[in-house]
């Protein structure tokens, strides 16, 4: 760690220290000042001139004095317009981390005031259950001479007190006894040395189901996995056919597999996907063909269907009319015919239709004799739009039939 020089105030690195510029810098700044305060002094017999601050300078200093702030150890020389300081001497007023200033005796104070002082009992250092070396002797004594300390050696050492009371109490056939299976021990022991117990390590025991090894066990974890592997396969198993079931012939909702036979016969009765046919072979087909390019005409009458009420009339956007035939009547209303009364099929632009008003009405004029199929109905034209509800003598539909 670094020190200061008591006079000048410059850095000294320890010999571990890495040297900054900073430092480097700041030395050389404090030793050309007091080079040239030395300097002038020598020069002119400078004198130095101490001020509490630099406050308490004179108002007008002279340039054969060096002037000194005890406050902040600054040094300053009078230029003839100002104080120019000429070396700086910075000061913590409190310890600060990392800092390499110099701290003021006030700061070094107040730190150590808050310090406590070093406590001379176990209670000062908040310690309040350990106990002295006299009262630590004095609990081991006691336990050394407990009746009940050591439970555990006294109940062995009871116990071998009793078998070696008892083999001592032995009478003269048990002692024989005894004395022949010492001497059975002794001759044979090469042969009870070679009779070995296999024990298994822990670490030796096997904790999954894919290492290939014949020579170590596996864990009980593994034999319950293995268990639950093999209760679903047999439970997967026992859901299948023990035997395959064939259906003889191809059955409607069944899942079990036909027979070749069952397919082939199956087949021998459907037609070929091309193949042809007599007129005679289809059923009806003659009655159709009577008919095919011959026409059915529906004459409707229902007052009810056949009113067009003023909220159907809309710009004729009829596209099977003519531009000229809907600049002639610009308005037209759907008239929706129900396929009950065409014979139980809707209308559809393939027929052909006619509407008839009633020239009664005094507004019959207006309409368009002619009405479009459209799907469902009738397409009514008319030149103007009515302002009243209008029912059409008959509407006639004619279908070609094929």
């Amino acid at each position: 760690m670094s020190t200061k020089t008591p006079n000048y105030n410059l850095t000294k690195p320890a010999v571990t220290d890495f040297i900054t510029p900073g430092d480097y810098n700041d030395d050389m700044d404090i030793i050309d000042s007091a080079l040239k305060a030395n300097a002038a002094a020598a020069a002119g017999a400078v004198s130095v001139v101490q001020a509490s601050s630099k406050s308490a300078f004179p108002a007008t200093g002279s340039a054969d004095k060096i002037y000194i702030a005890a406050d902040t150890r600054n040094i300053y020389r009078w230029t003839g317009t100002l104080y120019e300081q000429l070396a700086v001497v910075t000061t913590d007023a409190a310890p600060v981390s990392g800092s390499k200033n110099p701290l003021e005796s006030g700061g070094a104070y107040t730190e150590l005031e808050k310090k406590a002082a070093k406590a001379t009992t176990l209670a000062g250092y908040g310690i309040t259950d350990a106990y002295t070396e006299a009262q630590t002797d004095n609990a081991i004594s006691a336990h050394n001479t407990a009746t009940g300390a050591h439970g555990d050696i006294r109940t062995l050492i009871s116990g071998l007190t009793t078998r070696l009371n008892t083999l001592a109490n032995s009478d003269d056939t048990t002692l024989d006894q005894m004395a022949e299976i010492v001497s059975y021990i002794k001759s044979n022991r090469t042969l009870i040395e070679s009779v070995t117990t296999d024990k298994v390590s822990v670490s030796a025991i096997i904790d999954n189901l894919t290492t290939n090894v014949s020579t170590q066990p596996l864990s009980a974890a593994q034999g319950v996995a293995l268990k639950t592997l093999i209760d679903s396969l047999t439970s997967i198993v026992n859901g299948k056919q023990a035997t395959l079931t064939f259906d003889s012939t191809p059955t409607s909702g069944s899942t079990n597999p036909v027979t070749s036979g069952g397919v082939y016969t199956g087949l021998s009765g459907k037609a070929a996907s091309s193949h042809s046919h007599v007129e005679s072979e289809i059923t009806g087909l003659s009655a159709d063909l009577a008919l095919k390019g011959n026409t059915q005409t529906y004459i409707i009458t229902d007052s009810t269907t056949l009113t067009i009420p003023t909220t159907a009339w809309v710009t004729n956007t009829n596209s099977q009319a003519e531009t000229a035939e809907k600049t002639d009547y610009p308005y037209m209303a759907i008239l929706t015919i129900p396929s009950s009364l065409t014979g139980g099929k809707a209308v559809t632009a393939d027929d052909t239709g006619e509407s008839f008003p009633n020239y009664a009405d005094s507004i019959s004029e207006n309409f368009f004799k002619h009405a479009y199929t459209t799907a469902g109905g009738l397409i009514i034209e008319a030149v103007t739009k009515p302002t009243a509800a209008m029912t059409l003598l008959q509407v006639k539909i004619e279908r070609r039939l094929s």
